[in-house]
């Protein structure tokens, strides 16, 4: 969700619903969800006033009838001295636009809509049939609402779909309609869960997304529903550093993995306990920074590790378990023109894990890791699309 957000109404504890106080909601992307009230949810005595006790769940009713859910609501000091009445504000985490949730817990069988970073450049969406005549551009759509390009089952858990969907605008006057294309994922639970179990599915969402442009991808907004209840989810997200546009240079998009697509999704849900702590490094290590230390170095050194020891052996000594690596993808073209020393590798991770005093054993300066983290991101690369079932002839031409 990229526009501001205001909402009016009047907000309460769900344990006091008959003290409801007015005030004003505020989203601003990328900043804060703020609430401002004219009044005290916790009372009226100056105690109750003055308390910063944090509040778990606010209900609210705004002034176009929808009902408000606020998570992880931390309240601010406000004094109004100059009259009656006491101020208050909370900066809030979450917001539920659509249906009131009194616990986090609660089970019911969602389906969940959720949208993400860039996600329409990684699969183009093609709702739209272009016609072209000699006086005029006409589009038509090809499917009223969306079309599933693809729908992998998770299990007993999930079914979780990859979608074309469009959003049709129009004037006032519906004299000059136009429209939106979007790609999004759709989650259809197939048992009940809580609405905080969804996260762990957006998080690996997100770190699929993020291996594919090598660039950390962030959930921008959701829609959620179960039985007749529906909402918008708004939540604060990190500012992109860096837009993801057209020509962004993914590790792989959509169409050069449509054929395996299925089996990539479901290694990397399904063996989600394998792979999860390798995953976190390679994340870590995609992650933009504005500066080089040792631990990026050390963040891909643990995780190529991790692997050897976790998918080849458990039992290799650190060099076996690097040489491993480097001996199952030497046929891959840009992995064959590295040169690796795994000596100097060793007393590097070695002499940063624990800044041991330094002797005739050489290491790396940090100028020399940034260089050879640079190799080595390129392993974990090929060892992670190794573990999502692409096999060396598709990593080599996905490995640039």
């Amino acid at each position: 969700m990229t526009e501001k957000v205001v909402i009016k109404g009047q907000w309460w504890l769900p344990d006091t619903p008959n003290n409801r106080v007015s005030g004003t909601l505020t989203y601003t992307p990328h900043e804060s969800i703020c609430l401002e009230l004219i009044g005290s949810l916790q009372g009226e005595d100056l105690v109750s006033i003055m308390s910063l006790n944090s509040v778990p769940i606010i209900f609210g009713e705004a002034s176009n009838s929808h009902k408000i859910t606020l998570f992880g609501n931390v309240k601010s000091i406000t004094n109004n001295f100059a009259c009656s009445f006491s101020l208050s504000s909370y900066k809030c985490n979450l917001l539920i636009d659509g249906f009131h949730l009194k616990d986090s817990n609660e089970l019911h069988r969602y389906e969940v809509q959720a949208r993400f970073r860039g996600l329409e450049y990684w699969c183009y969406p093609r709702m739209l049939e272009t016609k072209l005549t000699d006086t005029s551009v006409t589009y038509k759509v090809k499917d009223t609402r969306y079309k599933i390009v693809k729908n992998v089952t998770l299990g007993d858990r999930l079914s979780l779909s990859l979608r074309w969907g469009i959003e049709l605008r129009a004037s006032v006057l519906q004299l000059s309609p136009n429209c939106s294309q979007y790609t999004s994922f759709f989650l259809n639970y197939k048992h009940k869960v809580t609405f905080n179990s969804i996260w762990k599915e957006i998080n690996q969402i997100e770190d699929f997304l993020s291996f594919a442009s090598l660039q950390e991808i962030e959930c921008e907004g959701m829609t959620i529903s179960y039985g007749k209840s529906s909402a918008n989810i708004y939540f604060l997200t990190s500012k992109p550093q860096q837009e993801i546009k057209p020509t962004h240079n993914f590790l792989f998009g959509y169409s050069e993995i449509e054929d395996v697509y299925t089996t990539m999704i479901q290694k990397w849900f399904l063996n989600d306990e394998e792979i999860r702590p390798i995953r976190s490094h390679l994340i870590k290590a995609i992650r933009k920074k504005s500066y080089f230390d040792s631990t990026d170095f050390l963040i891909v050194i643990y995780a190529l590790e991790g692997y050897a020891l976790r998918f080849i052996d458990d039992k290799l000594n650190f060099t076996n378990a690097i040489n491993s690596i480097i001996e199952q993808y030497k046929d891959i073209e840009i992995i064959s023109k590295m040169t690796f020393d795994v000596d100097i590798l060793r007393n590097s991770r070695n002499y940063y894990s624990h800044f041991m005093p330094e002797d005739n054993r050489k290491h790396y300066t940090e100028i020399e890791l940034l260089h050879e983290t640079k190799k080595l991101k390129k392993l974990l690369y090929c060892c992670m699309l190794s573990f999502s079932g692409i096999d060396n002839e598709r990593i080599n031409k996905l490995i640039k």
